[in-house]
């Protein structure tokens, strides 16, 4: 009898770890890769997409916004300019602030450093060097970082 159970239970776990790695699959698109997205990096050049991570959907960052994320561990702030996306470590070389798009530009929250929000080019101090750009995939819905 309790090997009936043992085997039962057994079985009731194997099914279930079917469930949801097929579930995890078809969530992330059966695991196929697309053939092709955009790519956008700071020059704005397009090419083959390689791999990304997930970072927001388009409806999440609708023209003159921001929204911050976690990219490799750093903070990280992706901007809708105009319709153009683009996203940058989120810190100012300066002292390490925070920055946000601000009418036409991106600007430092803490000492009102201002950036190019299409290159991430330095544009006035205090700040000495621009944002470092991170390259983003956009393919239908979906903003990734690369």
């Amino acid at each position: 009898m309790r090997s009936n159970t043992k085997t039962g239970a057994l079985l009731a776990l194997i099914i279930l770890l079917c469930v949801l790695v097929a579930g995890c699959l078809c969530i992330a698109g059966c695991g196929k890769q697309p053939e092709k997205a955009s790519k956008i990096s700071a020059g704005g050049q397009s090419s083959e997409k390689q791999s990304a991570t997930f970072v927001a959907t388009t409806a999440a960052v609708p023209p003159g916004s921001t929204f911050e994320f976690s990219y490799q561990g750093q903070k990280a702030i992706l901007i809708n300019f105009k319709g153009q996306y683009r996203a940058y470590a989120n810190h100012c070389n300066h002292a390490g602030g925070p920055c946000a798009l601000k009418e036409d530009k991106t600007v430092c929250k803490w000492h009102g450093a201002q950036f190019d929000p299409m290159t991430g080019k330095l544009l006035r101090g205090p700040a000495t060097a621009g944002l470092k750009a991170i390259e983003i995939v956009v393919e239908n819905d979906s903003i990734m970082a690369r």
